[in-house]
């Protein structure tokens, strides 16, 4: 599940937490104020958890309660983006996924920290 181009589950808490819901009208980035009280437990899991699959099937769980059962959000399009350097950037691109793979791009996700002069 990729909800904001996370390459880490836990990245996203702050949009699918309960406890990150907040009034109407106040600041907050559960947007979807989605407030299932069986999503932190598993949350909490996922961002506690040393071993790896322990924490892939909590984010696995999570997933099927919010696009198998609530339904906070209904995607109805998508954006396509782009980004470029000059050919002395290198490390475009470094990151890695939770599990080690290489991202070549996360989508909306540009990280300088990642890239140096070459």
């Amino acid at each position: 599940m990729d909800q904001f181009a996370a390459t880490d589950p836990d990245q996203n808490y702050v949009y699918w937490g309960p406890t990150t819901v907040r009034p109407i009208g106040e600041a907050g980035l559960n947007f979807a104020h989605n407030a299932n009280p069986a999503v932190e437990p598993l949350l909490q899991v996922g961002r506690q958890n040393p071993d790896h699959q322990v924490r892939v099937e909590a984010y696995q769980q999570v997933d099927r309660i919010l696009n198998g059962q609530d339904f906070p959000y209904i995607y109805m399009g998508r954006s396509i983006g782009a980004a470029f350097t000059r050919q002395n950037v290198a490390g475009m691109g470094g990151a890695t996924t939770a599990d080690g793979q290489r991202v070549l791009f996360a989508p909306g996700i540009v990280n300088p920290a990642e890239m140096w002069l070459a």
